[in-house]
């Protein structure tokens, strides 16, 4: 479970030097638990202890015991369906919805949409999580909050290590990594390979990942952190099944995928920093970074693209009293700014020689304001009170084929101030009960203003996307047990949702009026001597809100309960033994309400332990039952047996087995 409360572990790790020296640039778990407990809204923190005992292969592995996080990988890929509060339901591929972050630095493209491979979990020191409108404080206001990976460093990192896995379907992963302190500076830096030949057929996957930073104190009021990413990763899409192929056989994929020889390869490299200056009455901290990013990726069309992003944040914090009372006020400004040249041409066996399709550079800017107050009304009451305002600018320019091929052109403009108005109530067993009622705001990406090929399918028009979320909750640890528990409604206007073309792999993305959401986001976890209990489950029920079309359906994409459970027994120091189920009920394929994918259960276990202080290991089974089930889908408006093709199966019976070397 990800809670502010470390007790859901049999173990912890504990370094002394996790909250010292660059720790400002760099904040520890202590640091993320505390801003945890100043949120009055669902936030969480996961350790990378949770997850690494096991297969670290998706996020799913990282993320799949985060209190209020759906997460469902598409054919075992790092791709998945991601979502907090139903943002971005109709995506399983390149997210939305969610500001996605590593050390606190946006991973988004300028145009808010995102690309999982980005991320490697393996290097994670640990995960914050803010659900829903609770990221204001990081300058995000977006309906499904933000998630962001921290990184390990030369402060908290062992000086060496190396860690392989293996297992079915032609896993093996790989990492080493090295760590160096020295004084006032401190460097890291992680390799890692992965492959893997996948469940189903055509579904190889490869990719190579470099993971860096490098941290120095110049004096004793600043500290500053450069951070490198470079990423390649290739991929095969075996794309969707049928419910009868699916239970022929799951591991088949889809003929057109195969002729098309559909496949998803990017290279990423990111240069980042982040700068801390304290001052005399408070502190700035100071963010900058630059992406570069190609993309081959030959679906219905071969899409060719070369994105450059770069921008940066300025924060400046100041403790003070307001009305007799202390306070903390926060103001911030962001700006960033992405040009992306894209070609798209007619998909001939995976390769761009195609007619021409479109041909056009894609421009997307933002710039955003905030400013957020937390005062302490008395000790154990926080009222937190923020604003912020967005302006976004999409602009487009270049041929395209559609209908009538012509040149083609627009430049959009959005803009929002959001509100915020949140209370913490800190009880006498240090246990919080807390809620807000924030605004949110999400401007269109390019995919979603369809810019990409066949344009006479979609629409320029589509507005920003806006709501009113409201949320309570209630988080704390008493005794053996430890619980975050938050409700929540919103009203959405037009909510940009994406459906699939009917007998195609086009997304095509439509304001809807107004929607609304209502859900129950559940974690807990119980310790007790040898024995940890550990539970996410979510409650939801999303609808449209008497529209022209759909009435009062729910809306597709997500089953109404998903739940994770899993038991472990420390057997002696050495050995750890756990068994979890996966469950969820069925999901809705169509907003017309038709179809539904069935729902399921699946049963894991896991044997893990040391073999002496510095080297551990793990023995990993999935889905033991070898139960043929559907993971997740597709989204349509109306779902037509003659275009069924909307199902991805869950991979079958695996079994992986890794071990880890460290030296300190």
């Amino acid at each position: 479970m990800a809670s502010a409360y470390g007790n859901e572990l049999p173990e912890v790790r504990v370094q002394a030097q996790r909250d010292t020296v660059v720790g400002t640039t760099q904040p520890g778990l202590e640091k993320a638990q505390e801003t945890v407990r100043q949120t009055p809204g669902g936030a969480g923190v996961v350790d990378s202890e949770s997850f690494t005992d096991g297969r670290v292969s998706t996020l799913a592995d990282a993320l799949g015991y985060a209190t209020g996080v759906f997460i469902q990988p598409r054919f075992g890929a790092e791709e998945a369906r991601l979502s907090i509060r139903g943002s971005g339901l109709q995506r399983t591929f390149h997210g939305r919805g969610i500001r996605l972050t590593q050390d606190g630095i946006p991973v988004n493209l300028a145009d808010g949409s995102f690309d999982f491979q980005a991320i490697e979990a393996l290097s994670t020191q640990h995960i914050e999580v803010f659900r829903g409108v609770n990221a204001f404080g990081l300058g995000a206001a977006n309906l499904g909050g933000s998630i962001n990976y921290v990184s390990e460093t030369g402060l908290t990192a062992p000086k060496a290590s190396a860690r392989v896995e293996m297992g079915s379907f032609g896993y093996l992963r790989s990492a080493v990594q090295g760590a160096a302190r020295e004084g006032d500076w401190d460097a890291y830096a992680m390799l890692t390979q992965f492959r893997q030949d996948g469940f189903r057929d055509f579904s190889k996957q490869e990719g190579v990942k470099l993971i860096s930073n490098f941290g120095m104190r110049l004096n004793s009021d600043i500290e500053t952190r450069f951070f490198l990413a470079s990423v390649r990763s290739d991929s095969e899409l075996p794309g969707n099944l049928t419910l009868a192929q699916i239970q022929q056989n799951a591991s088949q994929a889809n003929t057109g995928n195969v002729t098309g020889k559909n496949r998803r390869d990017l290279d990423i490299d990111r240069l980042s920093n982040r700068t801390v200056i304290r001052t005399a009455n408070g502190m700035i901290d100071l963010n900058a970074f630059v992406s570069m990013k190609e993309l081959f990726h030959p679906i219905f069309q071969v899409i060719e693209q070369q994105n450059k992003d770069w921008g940066g944040q300025i924060k400046y914090s100041m403790p003070h009293m307001l009305a007799g009372k202390a306070s903390e006020t926060t103001v911030g400004v962001g700006l960033s700014k992405g040009m992306t040249d894209n070609t798209n041409r007619a998909n001939q066996a995976g390769q761009p020689v195609g007619a021409l399709l479109d041909q056009s550079q894609q421009v997307a800017q933002n710039q955003d304001v905030f400013i957020e107050n937390k005062t302490y009304v008395r000790p154990d009451l926080i009222l937190v009170t923020a604003l912020q305002h967005q302006q976004a600018e999409r602009k487009y320019s270049g041929f395209n084929s559609g209908a009538n091929p012509q040149q083609f052109f627009f430049d959009k403009d959005y803009q929002q101030t959001s509100p915020r108005l949140g209370l913490i109530k800190t009880l006498a067993d240090n246990s919080q009960v807390y809620g807000n009622v924030s605004g949110s705001f999400e401007p269109p990406s390019f995919g979603e203003l369809g810019v990409a090929g066949a344009s006479a399918q979609f629409t320029v028009n589509n507005q920003a996307q806006d709501a009113i979320s409201a949320e309570v909750g209630y988080r704390g640890a008493l005794q053996n047990w430890s619980w975050d528990v938050s409700a929540y409604a919103a009203q959405i206007d037009n909510e940009l949702m994406a459906t699939v073309v009917p007998g195609t792999q086009i997304s095509s993305t439509f304001n809807v009026n107004e929607t609304q959401r209502l859900g129950m986001e559940i974690g807990w976890a119980y310790a007790n001597g040898p024995w940890t209990v550990r539970n996410s489950t979510l409650l939801n029920h999303f609808r449209f809100n008497n529209d022209s079309d759909f009435g009062d359906n729910r809306i597709a994409g997500i089953p109404s309960v998903a739940t994770r459970l899993s038991v472990d027994r420390q057997i002696n120091p050495s050995i750890k033994v756990g068994a979890s189920v996966e469950a969820a009920g069925r999901t809705g394929v169509d907003h017309k309400n038709t179809t539904q994918a069935p729902g399921y259960g699946i049963v894991n276990a896991r044997v893990s332990g040391k073999l002496q202080r510095n080297v551990e290991w793990f023995v990993d089974g999935r889905n033991l039952g070898n139960k043929t089930y559907v993971a997740t889908t597709g989204v349509v408006r109306a779902f037509s047996p003659a275009a069924g093709a909307q199902f991805l199966p869950g991979d079958g019976r695996g079994f992986y087995t890794g071990v880890s070397w460290s030296f300190n």
